[in-house]
């Protein structure tokens, strides 16, 4: 197989070669199939090279085993920075620092990326969630523990401005989760394009259709306590609010009994 082709594998493993741009996913595939054949260990420098013959011999064949998947799977332009290198250790180190570095000003780029990150209105909720995940993951390969409640914070403000109620709805909840977020997201997502797709509604005007009917079912009237409706259209309030006029037009009249006024 040539380096320039653009995958790598045998009857069992199929993987994209490392390019300039993907080594994030490039490192967990290579990662997974070095520890499944049981070299990881060498590769990342737990198992050291041997001194007795024996030893040796056996290490030697896993580290050549190992050498050979790492450098059939980057692409020519990657493998000018492994050649001449023999220690799969070494090849992957190199690889590592040149692209994934861990560097404060590597840090703080990824952070700020991060906590910036905005959705555009019409982009795909699914990509974007994507990215948010995979910043977070960045982060974390870096050192910095990101909170869930730092998560949720920055989950909910990366949202387009079409998916406002939504997220005030969210915010309204008790023990939100970053589980919880990514799933009702996607759901509004999914209810905005089932609009479009059945009715030919725009996106803003189905996502606000379908966020309020879901913010009205879940709203506790403060008047009556029931759900369904605010406190200004709960009938019970409006009942009485009538029965009370009716009687004061009585006692305005001469008729029925004298009652306090009390409008709650």
């Amino acid at each position: 197989m040539s380096l320039n082709e653009p995958r790598t594998g045998t009857s069992t493993y199929n993987i994209d070669k490392l390019t300039e741009s993907n080594y994030r996913s490039w490192s967990q595939q290579v990662k997974w199939i070095l520890d499944e054949l049981e070299l990881w260990d060498i590769v990342d420098g737990k198992e050291v090279k041997p001194s007795s013959a024996e030893e040796l011999a056996v290490w030697n064949k896993k580290a050549k085993k190992a050498r050979s998947i790492i450098g059939a799977s980057v692409t020519a332009s990657v493998m000018t920075y492994i050649e001449g290198k023999d220690d799969p250790a070494a090849m992957w180190k190199v690889l590592e620092e040149r692209y994934n570095p861990k560097t404060q000003t590597t840090l703080f780029q990824t952070i700020r990326e991060f906590m910036n990150l905005k959705m555009n209105e019409g982009d795909d909720m699914e990509k974007h969630l994507q990215k948010v995940q995979h910043l977070k993951r960045k982060c974390e390969e870096q050192g910095e523990e990101i909170s869930d409640n730092v998560y949720t914070a920055i989950l909910l403000n990366s949202v387009s401005e079409e998916y406002l109620i939504a997220v005030a709805i969210l915010e309204s909840q008790e023990k939100l989760t970053p589980a919880s977020i990514l799933n009702r997201l996607m759901e509004e997502y999914r209810k905005v394009h089932s609009h479009i797709n059945g009715n030919g509604i725009r996106p803003r005007i189905a996502l606000l259709t379908a966020a309020t009917e879901d913010w009205m079912a879940s709203m506790e009237c403060f008047y009556c306590g029931q759900r369904g409706h605010m406190k200004r259209e709960c009938p019970v309030r409006k009942f009485r609010q009538e029965k009370q006029e009716q009687e004061d037009s009585d006692e305005d009249s001469g008729s029925g009994p004298v009652r306090a006024k009390i409008m709650m």
